[in-house]
């Protein structure tokens, strides 16, 4: 193959990133069943203490949504995609650049 290859998006615009998110510190899971409320997006910078999504339990729907706080700094890696999850779904994913 001849000819040069050149880079593509976030690479050729100096934006990519290398992540590292292997703590369980980085994922919040559901403490029960319900619906997952997204307060941010992926790709979003969260700040420890942030909350970022709450979890409603319609069962109880006199009581407040449990709210999803971030024990880490990081970036948002995933999310739930479904408004409904199952106890002990990992909702939010977080991840540290490293560079």
């Amino acid at each position: 193959m001849r000819g040069s290859i050149a880079p593509i998006d976030h690479h050729a615009d100096g934006t990519q990133q290398l992540l590292e998110g292997r703590s369980p510190k980085n994922r919040l899971t559901a403490p029960y069943p319900g619906h997952y409320e997204p307060l941010v997006e992926c790709g979003e910078q969260v700040s420890e203490g942030q909350t970022v999504g709450y979890l409603h339990d319609f069962y109880r729907i006199d009581e407040e949504p449990y709210r999803m706080v971030t024990e880490v700094d990081g970036v948002v890696i995933f999310q739930a995609w479904g408004a409904r999850v199952e106890q002990g779904q990992a909702l939010v994913g977080m991840a540290q650049v490293i560079r």
